[in-house]
Parts: structure tokens; sequence; C-alpha cells
């Protein structure tokens, strides 16, 4: 059997258990509703729960993990506030303005690889480069200066990497990935032409979130079945690309590893220690999912059980697939209908473990395909329980 068949057929097959689809039941949104929206939204057909429920979710300012949303606690304005204005010089004010074009222009190509291929790290990461811009913005307004409104010398540029996103989605995520390093490059350059620290604490920050976007687009290249380029080991170590920590603190590091003086809002620790902070938060908060996820069965058989038939690399690759084509169908489960899958799964697993209708070969895929399944449908439980399950790939929100 063709294994994407398989692949599709074996989590089509598990959806379709799923209990009654709940919009809003189960998360923030069902608790802040009027009787009145409650008694209409379970009136509605499910195409028209959808899309009234998401009405609801921008009324009361919900989003879809449940929970009410909350601005970013280290603006650049922040960062900045305690480092005093200095004059620029004529190449200073320039490695600006180019910066600015450059994160322009990575916006814009992501937005348009968004609308060609649909993938979200085109859109998460193009709502970042908007950030970017923002922050850039904070340095022309202290120091008078207006951003540019066009590419100018990069018009050219912009028409050929177009061209390049044309060709295929890989050569899309390619493209992602070479602005990247890009842009890791450019600033790095342009940190060591500057001796003002709100310049350097700005642009360092900036570098190192392409760290993120660099993972993310790495990532989707694999978890689409696409080589990852060799030059992306040489800013990520496999840990790094695996791993969910956020990133920022990556150009600080090589820079202070070479001897260049930052300021403290910019230095590898003090980025770190933010990030930790952070990672704290969200770690008492997983344990807690943990203990209470252990109480509702989500844990699944363990992992000796398993062990002999789930391929890692398969998982990986299997739950981005499922991402990318399931997690809107998802998303519209309660979480009992959630919990209920996992348990359906689990009892799915022993059985496929036990049968002797299937070569150890489909066993690995089916089971690797199931734990895949398990871990999108536990990343959506902890979403519900409004834990994040990744560090926001953002630059200010170490």
């Amino acid at each position: 059997m063709n294994n994407k068949k398989l692949i599709l057929g074996a989590i089509l097959a598990v959806l379709a258990w799923g209990t009654t689809l709940a919009y809003g039941q189960g998360n923030g949104l069902w608790q802040v509703i009027t009787a009145e929206e409650r008694a209409k939204l379970q009136s509605l057909s499910p195409e028209e729960r959808m899309e009234y429920a998401q009405q609801l979710r921008e009324k009361y300012g919900i989003t879809q993990g449940g929970q009410q949303r909350a601005s970013h606690s280290h603006s650049p304005e922040d960062i900045i506030a305690n480092i005093p204005v200095s004059d620029l010089t004529d190449e200073e004010k320039q490695l600006l303005i180019d910066q600015y074009w450059e994160e322009k222009l990575a916006h814009d190509l992501y937005v348009y690889a968004y609308e060609k291929y649909g993938l979200d790290v085109f859109k998460n990461i193009a709502d970042s480069e908007t950030q970017h811009q923002e922050a850039l913005q904070v340095l022309f307004d202290r120091y008078g200066l207006t951003p540019p409104s066009d590419y100018a010398r990069y018009t050219d540029v912009a028409d050929d990497l177009k061209s390049q996103i044309d060709e295929s989605l890989e050569s899309a995520l390619n493209v992602g990935v070479q602005a990247e390093i890009d842009d890791i490059e450019a600033i790095y350059n342009d940190i060591l032409k500057t001796d003002n620290e709100d310049v350097r604490a700005i642009l360092t920050r900036i570098g190192g979130a392409s760290y993120n976007h660099l993972r993310g687009f790495a990532n989707a290249l694999e978890q689409n079945w696409y080589d990852v380029p060799d030059v992306v080991y040489n800013y990520l170590s496999e840990d790094e690309l695996t791993q969910k920590w956020s990133l920022v603190y990556k150009l600080a590091e090589r820079l202070e590893s070479e001897g260049i003086e930052l300021p403290e809002v910019a230095t590898s620790a003090y980025i770190k220690n933010n990030c930790a902070n952070q990672g704290a938060q969200t770690g008492a908060k997983a344990q807690r999912w943990s203990q209470m996820a252990t109480q509702r069965g989500v844990q699944g058989r363990s992992t000796a059980a398993r062990g002999k038939y789930v391929n890692n690399t398969k998982v990986n690759r299997y739950r981005g697939l499922i991402k990318n084509k399931y997690q809107n169908r998802i998303n519209q489960y309660s979480r009992d209908g959630l919990v209920n899958l996992v348990a359906k799964i689990d009892a799915l697993e022993t059985k496929i473990m036990e049968s002797d209708n299937y070569s150890d070969t489909k066993k690995e895929t089916y089971i690797s395909v199931l734990e895949a399944l398990k871990l999108v449908i536990q990343e959506r439980l902890m979403e519900l329980d409004g834990l994040q399950t990744d560090l926001i790939d953002s630059l200010f929100s170490n």
C-alpha cells in the first residue's frame, strides 16, 4: 500500500471516532458568552458554528487556545529606555535604512509565499518581520529618520526571489532559509560598525529572532519531506532544531564569544534569563497539566510497550503532515472529545501491536502515525488549558 494512503487512512479512521464537535465548549469562550449565544451556537450547522464561534472569539478577545489576548512585556521602547541618545554617523543612518529595507522585503516575500502555498510558517514569520520593522521605527523616531517606503536598490532582488518562490514549496522554504541566514550575517556586520548601545540592543535582538525563523523554515522543510540544507547546521545544532526554546540569545552569544561588548539588555545572559523566567512559569503549568492528563488517561501506553514500533524521525514528519492538513479539524473537538480520541488511539495501538495481520514495517508506520496524531492532540489540550506549546517566536517576548 502507498505510504501516504496508509497515513491518511489511519488519521481519518481515528478522527472519524470523534464525539460531537463543540465549538467553544471546554475553553474560555464557552464560559464568557451569554446563554442566548450558547443556544444559537448549538442550533447552527457545523460550518455556521465555526464562523459564529470566530465572531464570538473576536467579540470577547479570546484566542483559539481559550485565553484572553495579552500584550508582550518587553517593548522596544522599554529595552532602550535607559540607554542615552547618541549621535548617528551617516554610515549608521544608512545601515538602519538598509536593515529596514531587508525586514520589509522579508515580510513581503513571506506574505507572497503564504498567499501562494497557505503554509502557516510564512504567515507567522511575516508577522514577526512586522514587529522587526516596528522595532526599527523606534530608532527612526528617536533619531528623526524617515523609513523607506519602497525596496529601492532591492527591487531586482525582490523580483528574483518571488520567481524562486513561484517554482515550488520547497524552493519557497529555501528562500526563507537563505533570507534568514543573510539577515543574521547582515546584522552581525552592522553591529560591528556602530558603537551606539541603543542600535546594538535593537539589532542584536532582531538578529537573534532570525535564528528562530531559520529553525521554523528548516522544520517546515523536514515536515514536508524535503531536505534541510547543510548550511543550516552552521547556525543551529540538532538540539536547537528539535527543541522549542527561544533562540533570541544566539546572536548575542556569538558576538560575546568574539569579544564584542553589548549593552546589558542585549547580552545573552540577560536574554536567557528572561527566557528562563518565562519557561519556568510555563513549566509549572505544564507540570500541573501533566498530572491532570495522567488522571484523564491522556498519557497513553508506556514507551516500553510501543517503543519497538516507534520511529521518532517518522513521528516528527507525520506530526508536521497532520498539523498542516488536520489542525483545523482537530481544533473543532471539545476537550472531552480529544481525551476520548487519545484513549481510542491507545486501544488501536494495542490491537495493531498484537495483530498477526501486519508486518513489522506496517506496524511501525501505523504506530508512528498514531503517536504523531497523539502529539498534535496533546498540544491542542495544552492550548485549551492555557499553556504555550512553544515559546512565542517574536522579537520581544522573552
